[in-house]
């Protein structure tokens, strides 16, 4: 039998697909929250900020936070500076469609906004301050607002929250205003990539949040909900705060 041989062109194109291969592989990581029981992917231009370091200084800012994960841009010039995320999770149980709509409205009266439904693949370009988003489709609100302080670079903060079966996942994104757009469009494909299908997971070993135990979440669903949504108007109060120094 005759041995097969690569010729040179063949070498080229077998070369040409693992470095296809590998350098796809490397486009995104994966975080999986076992507590939300939920996984997303994330770019590999941004990372998951180890939990003692995201602990030291969100007390610094703001005190004790019960957050599930932060991440930020690798390129950020420190901690807490650039772009970054803190997630939030609120597992409360699956909300009714009344209590999705209550949600919504308290976020948008706390904002005094229009609500406008805006597809997710549309908040880059379409999302702006004077609205309230809303996807149906995906169950995705978002609310940008200026946050810059006075001497300091414009920087924006968008609230978004995931609706999903167990509850709410709450997105607090921020980002200097020039590199919104391109920020933005990571957060957008992160949010796409949410999957409750656990069976799929790839997992990142060495940052995850502690197990919850399993609850019963009936007695207390529409307590929770409301005390996600608290955290959420305390942030919107801080907006405002810092908007009101600035004039």
């Amino acid at each position: 039998m005759r041995s097969k041989r690569f010729s040179p062109g063949g070498c080229v194109r077998l070369a040409l697909v693992l470095s296809l291969i590998l350098t796809t592989a490397g486009l995104a990581a994966t975080f999986t929250s076992y507590n939300g029981k939920f996984h997303f992917t994330y770019p590999d231009t941004w990372e998951q900020i180890d939990y003692q370091t995201a602990d030291f200084y969100i007390r610094q800012a703001t005190g004790a936070v019960d957050y599930e994960a932060v991440f930020a841009a690798k390129d950020s010039p420190a901690v807490f500076e650039g772009v970054y995320v803190i997630m939030t999770l609120d597992t409360t149980g699956e909300l009714t469609p009344q209590q999705i709509d209550s949600a919504v409205g308290v976020v948008r009266e706390s904002f005094d906004r229009e609500l406008r439904e805006l597809p997710l693949d549309s908040f880059v370009g379409g999302l702006t301050e004077e609205i309230v988003a809303y996807d149906s489709t995906n169950k995705i609100l978002a609310a940008l607002s200026d946050v810059s302080e006075e001497g300091s670079a414009p920087r924006k903060n968008i609230l978004v929250q995931k609706f999903y079966d167990r509850g709410m996942a709450n997105f607090y994104f921020y980002s200097p205003d020039s590199l919104l757009t391109e920020s933005l469009g990571s957060l957008t494909e992160m949010l796409a990539s949410f999957s409750t299908d656990m069976t799929q997971r790839a997992t990142e070993p060495v940052k995850i949040a502690d197990l919850d135990s399993e609850d019963s979440f009936d007695s207390t669903r529409n307590v929770i909900m409301w005390g996600g949504l608290i955290v959420i108007l305390i942030c919107i109060l801080m907006v405002r705060v810092r908007q009101r120094r600035r004039k």
